[in-house]
């Protein structure tokens, strides 16, 4: 088979350029040339674009012989078996063809992967990533391969398996199964359903907002308390001689001495009693956000249950917020 004689192919291919497109032609010698050159790669890729513009028994016949120079054995094997159904009887190509593919037999692996009766429905096959029809005898190349099984119940098997050459390997798909690890479910969530969830993280910065507007009004209430205790002190300490009571009966800043005295301690007052005001209105807003931002999942799942008794009787009751 090493000796066989190219020019036959070409031969048998001449009469099917007769009336094939320039570009057709063109490209098949490229890859005859190139295979005289032992370029098996270059022969390839002119062969294939050769058979793309104008398909031909010969230029198939090229691509698999320039194939299998290159140790794409499988792949020669189905194009060789290709041109085999495409011929017809007494053609020259024929004898070639069949040398190739009797060669070639003894040289490509087969694995195949056989049902049994508790074999999984959803069992699906991959040979190095591709996946196969179970039942049916993948010729491939000699060498390693990963096989991988999968089902929805039962999980996942790989294997790495050695084919030889001219050799055969059977795999019962229910053994392969059997091996394989369960699959995990997917973890169901525990809580709120995600609308719920939804809602929360809608409503969380309401509820963010209401917090921090509450925390700084109980500071300008406390801010306010400190204000009017030092207006109070202020008070206090201001000089008595300043003062003098009047025909109705109050007390005041004796005009003739200091027509001030109260200026100091009623400006802190006013302080601490506007900061009180608005602190004031800053806690009620804050928590108005705090309560009105709380998401309906809350209330939905706020449910309390407690034990009660009492010297005439036990039970429990149920509390919550619908």
């Amino acid at each position: 088979m090493k000796t066989r004689a190219f020019s036959v192919a070409v031969l048998c291919s001449a009469s099917a350029f007769a009336q094939q497109p320039t570009a057709a032609e063109k490209a098949f010698r490229e890859g005859r040339d190139a295979m005289r050159k032992r370029e098996y790669g270059i022969a390839c890729d002119r062969f294939g674009e050769s058979q793309r513009l104008e398909a031909a028994p010969g230029t198939m016949f090229g691509m698999a012989e320039c194939e299998e120079k290159m140790g794409k054995l499988a792949q020669s094997w189905r194009h060789v078996q290709q041109v085999l159904k495409d011929l017809k009887p007494g053609d020259p190509l024929l004898p070639l063809a069949q040398d190739l593919a009797s060669a070639l037999d003894k040289r490509v692996a087969r694995l195949s992967v056989k049902v049994t009766a508790d074999t999984p429905d959803d069992a699906k096959v991959t040979v190095d990533g591709v996946e196969i029809a179970v039942g049916t005898v993948l010729v491939i190349d000699p060498g390693e391969h990963k096989v991988t099984v999968r089902t929805r119940v039962g999980g996942e098997a790989k294997h790495t398996v050695l084919l030889k050459a001219g050799h055969s390997e059977a795999f019962t798909l229910s053994a392969l199964v059997d091996e394989a690890p369960p699959v995990k479910p997917d973890p169901v969530p525990i809580g709120r359903p995600p609308a719920l969830r939804a809602a929360k993280s809608a409503t969380s910065s309401t509820r963010t907002l209401g917090w921090v507007t509450a925390g700084v009004g109980a500071a300008a209430m406390a801010g306010g308390g400190v204000f009017l205790l030092v207006a109070n002190a202020t008070k206090a300490d201001t000089d008595s001689s300043k003062y003098v009571t009047y025909n109705d009966g109050r007390r005041g800043c004796d005009p003739l001495k200091d027509r001030d005295c109260d200026a100091a301690w009623k400006k802190q007052q006013t302080i601490g009693l506007v900061a009180l005001a608005v602190g004031a209105v800053g806690v009620g807003l804050g928590v108005y956000w705090v309560v009105s931002g709380e998401d309906d999942a809350d209330k939905a799942v706020s449910v309390r249950v407690g034990p009660w008794a009492t010297p005439s009787g036990a039970g429990s009751s149920l509390v919550g917020r619908w």
